[in-house]
C-alpha cells in the first residue's frame, strides 16, 4: 500500500474530473390524473447532429435514466400505449446532467 501513496492524488484527480465528460438525463413519468407513476413508458432521444438514437423503459417507480449522452441538441419522444405522447427538445452540455420529468394523459 505505501508503495501506491504516491499515485492516490493523481488517481482521485483522474476519477473525479474525468467523469465530468459525461451527460446524463434524468427524470420520471406520472400519470397526469392521479399522480401515480407510470411504468414502462419509453422515452427515446434523438441527438439532432447526427439523427443517433438512445431509449429507455420507466422502472416501477416512473423513474428512467439516460447515461453518457453527448453534449448537443436533442429531441425526446416518450411514447406509452393508451397516453398522448410527448415531444420535446432540450440542449445537454458537457458533464450536465439535464432532468425531465412527465405527467402524461389519456387519449382522447
Amino acid at each position: 500500500m505505501s508503495s501506491l501513496k504516491p499515485l492516490l492524488p493523481a488517481l482521485f484527480v483522474a476519477l473525479f474530473f474525468g467523469q465530468s465528460d459525461i451527460s446524463n438525463l434524468t427524470g420520471f413519468v406520472i400519470d397526469y390524473t392521479s399522480g401515480a407513476p407510470i411504468r414502462g413508458a419509453e422515452i427515446l432521444v434523438i441527438l439532432k447532429a447526427d439523427r443517433s438514437e438512445t431509449k429507455t423503459t420507466t422502472d416501477d417507480r416512473g423513474d428512467y435514466n439516460l447515461l453518457g449522452l453527448r453534449p448537443g441538441s436533442y429531441t425526446l419522444v416518450l411514447t406509452k400505449p393508451g397516453l398522448k405522447p410527448e415531444l420535446r427538445s432540450f440542449e445537454i452540455k458537457k458533464g450536465d446532467t439535464v432532468r425531465r420529468d412527465f405527467a402524461m394523459d389519456k387519449m382522447q
